[in-house]
């Protein structure tokens, strides 16, 4: 199974109830690091139930690419797809856990905003039973049509697709390529669709 898109590392502090004066500190029950996003999160999940999955994604050559990459080993992802990139930073998030677990979210783009078919190995993806794609709409270097060429290809070899949208971030920049709209237009070529805001309350199912 491939998993491409979005690959973020999240630090995760529980519980965070406020935010301390400056120069001051609030201590925290724990501080954790996991593998995360919609490509990341989605591979680790399928490979601690015994799937052999692999990773397609920008990250940078950075420690928390480093991190990012350790934590995917250790969850059984193979790494080998997880593209290292000079110049560029991983993307990640720093996200306070409130007491009753909602949580804020800081995140910084990274490696995710220049991901695009050049990083990509076709040869893998026609060799692969299933193709999940992760937050397609805010892969801003791939592009809806480029996203739809590797959903159709990976058809093409008789792989099973999936999308997870990420449209519902109240913060992405509207545009045509990240509205959500277009991309729930594009549900019957994928075999799953899990569409954050194009309906409410949607939730993963078959298209």
């Amino acid at each position: 199974m491939l998993a491409l898109g979005v690959v973020i590392l999240d630090v995760l502090a529980h519980p965070v109830t406020s935010l301390p004066p400056v120069e001051r500190a609030h201590l925290l029950d724990n501080v954790r690091m996991t593998a995360a996003g919609t490509a990341a999160g989605t591979a680790v999940d399928l490979a601690r139930l015994g799937a052999t999955v692999r990773i397609a994604g920008v990250a940078g050559d950075d420690a928390t690419g480093d991190m990012l990459s350790l934590l995917l080993s250790r969850a059984g992802v193979d790494v080998s797809g997880l593209l290292r990139l000079p110049g560029v930073a991983t993307s990640a998030s720093v996200l306070p856990i409130t007491p009753d677990g909602d949580r804020l979210a800081w995140h910084f783009r990274g490696g995710n905003a220049v991901f695009s078919l050049e990083h990509i190995d076709f040869d893998v993806l026609r060799a692969s039973d299933a193709v999940h794609v992760g937050g397609p709409d805010v892969l801003t270097g791939l592009g809806r049509d480029a996203v739809l060429e590797v959903l159709l290809e990976a058809q093409r070899a008789g792989a099973l697709t999936s999308m997870d949208l990420l449209s519902s971030i109240p913060t992405l920049p509207p545009s045509p390529s990240t509205s959500p709209r277009p991309w729930c237009s594009r549900a019957p070529t994928t075999a799953w669709l899990r569409p954050r805001c194009c309906t409410p309350g949607a939730s993963a199912g078959p298209q």
